[in-house]
């Protein structure tokens, strides 16, 4: 049921949806270093902007032959090929920006709809559950227009629209500082261990020694890291359609999240408080702390430390030894590599230090997860009209 005072419109009623019409040839010999932006779905930030230092660069030609992808501030962008969904508001320009062939542009068709509020309709429950039902393709997914015009929007009057789209904006902007604050201790942590892992604790050491992996205190060891690990049992490996959204042993995969979903059998890797692993991605070189049962996909190796090095300065060296490259296995460039091997009460006091950034790191994670889950229980009752609010009144 529509909400008293509110229209009931499909995309193709409400919006003026525009696409790049073809590649007209071009490739990424036509790529510059100046000139125009040209936006791809990898160049949505995770906070729905556009990462415009990460945007290709391409020739004014390219950029004045196809108008109908020119973008302006206010504009909504949604990817409709490939990882289809994915949607970016365009806030502040630092130049002309132009789109590649698998986003729409989209702009309110009238007044009777503000982009912002526009912007967290495509990212609501509702959108994602349409796209999900609708997708089409076999190998390369798409959101054709045939289908995506027909997308039903519950639009409530313009004031309406902007008091929700405040509220909504405000958790944004929440998100936004904690990831702040979460990127910057990242950074403290990563100089942490560059510090620590060569040099040692702080005015311990007077004497240092050149090594393979350059100066380092001469009374520590320098081994290859294959020497002080210990490869575990993997057990039965898990793959996508193996798994549920739910259950009590997770799989853990190579991706950001680390976290394939769940199952209920018996855990491939035993682990607990007083006997923790560590698992090491082949492909992406993630490295992650477990201290309860688990169980894996392919690629993904479980680890404990071995001959002097415990399993948890091994989860600090594992972060310092290899960048990924590509998409390949770093299997064998890991265990080639060289670690240091300090003594065992300096190990631990270089732990400790590194756990002390570790526990604000994971608390601002805390925080930044209950803020995403507000703001999608908001989304959930201001999108649909259960939760009505008035354009002078307080936030819920």
């Amino acid at each position: 049921m529509t909400p008293e005072g509110w229209e009931h419109l499909s995309v193709e009623e409400a919006l003026v949806a525009t696409a790049r019409i073809g590649w007209k040839g071009l490739s990424k010999s036509d790529f510059t270093t100046i000139g125009p932006y040209l936006i791809t779905g990898m160049h949505f930030s995770n906070e729905g902007t556009v990462n415009w230092n990460e945007c290709f660069r391409i020739p004014q030609w390219r950029y004045d032959e196809s108008p109908e992808v020119i973008v302006r501030a206010n504009d909504v962008l949604l990817t409709k090929d490939g990882t289809i969904g994915k949607v970016a508001y365009v806030t502040t320009m630092p130049g002309p920006a132009a789109l590649n062939s698998h986003l729409y542009l989209l702009r309110p068709r009238d007044g009777s709809l503000t982009p912002r509020f526009l912007y967290y309709v495509l990212q609501s429950s509702s959108f994602r559950q349409f796209v999900g039902l609708n997708a089409t393709g076999s190998t390369i997914t798409g959101l054709p227009w045939k289908t995506f015009r027909k997308f039903t929007i519950e639009v409530p009057p313009l004031a309406e629209q902007r008091k929700i789209a405040a509220i909504l904006s405000s958790v944004d902007d929440a998100i936004e500082s904690t990831q702040a604050v979460i990127d910057q201790l990242s950074v403290v942590k990563k100089a942490m261990m560059a510090e620590l892992l060569t040099r040692g604790l702080p005015g311990r050491h007077t004497e240092f020694k050149q090594t393979e992996i350059g100066e380092v205190p001469e009374d520590w060891e320098v081994v290859l890291t294959g020497d002080v690990l210990a490869k575990l049992h993997v057990g039965l490996r898990f793959e996508k359609r193996t798994v549920s959204e739910h259950g009590t042993i997770p799989v853990l995969d190579q991706s950001q999240t680390g976290l394939l979903g769940f199952h209920n059998d018996k855990a491939g890797i035993g682990a607990s408080v007083l006997e923790p692993v560590v698992t090491f991605a082949n492909h992406t070189c993630a490295v992650r702390w477990m201290d309860q049962p688990f169980s894996v996909i392919q690629n993904v190796f479980p680890l404990r430390g071995s001959r002097g090095v415990t399993t948890r300065f091994l989860y600090y060296l594992l972060q310092t030894r290899l960048t990924p490259s590509g998409y390949k296995g770093h299997w064998p460039e890991l265990v080639e590599s060289h670690s240091v091997v300090p003594s065992m009460d300096e190990q631990s006091a270089i732990t400790g230090l590194l756990d002390s950034i570790e526990v604000r790191i994971a608390s601002e994670v805390l925080v930044s997860r209950a803020l995403s889950a507000t703001k999608s229980a908001l989304m959930s009752v201001l999108l649909s009209g259960e939760l009505r609010v008035t354009p002078n009144g307080p936030a819920p």
